[in-house]
């Protein structure tokens, strides 16, 4: 997806920045949820299952 793209998605513009990079991941920086397991890496991931847990987000000024 190119960044013009997630913008568009985005709104085009969140409190005056513009949105260059949106991620979705399927782990947790925290174990949240009883279902949720930690790795050797020391994130968090449901076991068998690609949900998504994270979403990161990259903002800049116009």
């Amino acid at each position: 997806m190119e960044p013009r793209d997630v913008g568009r998605m985005a709104g085009n513009r969140l409190a005056g920045l513009r949105v260059e990079r949106l991620a979705e991941l399927p782990v947790d920086l925290r174990g949240r949820h009883p279902r949720v397991v930690e790795g050797s890496d020391g994130l968090w991931r449901i076991p068998g299952d690609p949900i998504q847990l994270l979403l990161t987000c990259l903002a800049g000024r116009p």
